[in-house]
């Protein structure tokens, strides 16, 4: 039973016309790849392959929490299709890991189009290679860790700080109004509405470059 450990997923595993697909009907499948993705549905930390020349996904059940809406329909689909909002970021990392260097990023930024809207996303993950008996790449094992809240929680403990620092060295009421402060000001990365109180509209569409999604609501 090739999908027997993929829990939860097993039904969707099914729906999908892996025949139609580059991989090919199951019976067809090399040891090595229903060997990883075997180890894939046993763990419970968020994997992905991506496999074969188009790049096909396979991923395990703590991974769709990862990706939420993209699926079911990612099972079996190129991760380039997947993810073109981080193509440019995911791919070059994707060949270096297919040249059989290993990929390793801390807190790494990776906008992800999940839940309706580009969010700002940080990911520590590893990518590596995955051979077979005669040394060939035949895909790439994907562990991931999804840092988002830790990352921006450590910004805004950050800022916090500075904006003490900053209130410290207040001279008169104008010099004390926070949109004045240096560290006010926004950044691409930075929604001034979630900790200086600017009179920015609910919407992070109307603070430009904000991609915070509703971390900064």
């Amino acid at each position: 039973m090739t999908f027997a450990a993929a829990g939860s997923l097993r039904e969707a595993y099914e729906r999908v016309d892996w025949a139609a697909t580059s991989l090919g009907p199951t019976s067809s499948w090399s040891p090595t790849l229903l060997g990883v993705l075997d180890l894939l549905h046993r763990t419970r930390f968020p994997m992905t392959l991506v496999w074969g020349p188009e790049g096909l996904m396979l991923y395990n059940e703590a991974y769709v929490e990862l990706i939420e809406q993209k699926h079911p329909t990612a099972l079996g689909a190129p991760v380039q299709e997947v993810f073109p909002e981080a193509w440019h970021q995911v791919g070059p990392l994707l060949e270096q890991a297919r040249s059989g260097e290993a990929v390793y990023l801390e807190d790494a930024l990776v906008p992800l189009w999940r839940q309706g809207f580009l969010e700002e996303c940080y990911f520590t993950f590893s990518y590596s290679s995955v051979h077979a008996p005669d040394g060939t790449v035949e895909g790439v094992v994907d562990v991931s860790h999804e840092t988002t809240r830790h990352v921006l929680d450590r910004r805004r403990l950050a800022l916090l700080s500075r904006l003490g620092r900053e209130r410290r060295t207040c001279r008169t009421p104008r010099r004390c109004r926070p949109a004045r402060w240096p560290c006010c000001a926004p950044t691409p990365t930075t929604c001034p509405r979630s900790t200086c109180g600017s009179p920015v509209p609910r919407a992070c569409s109307a603070t430009p470059g904000c991609r915070c999604g509703p971390a900064c609501r």
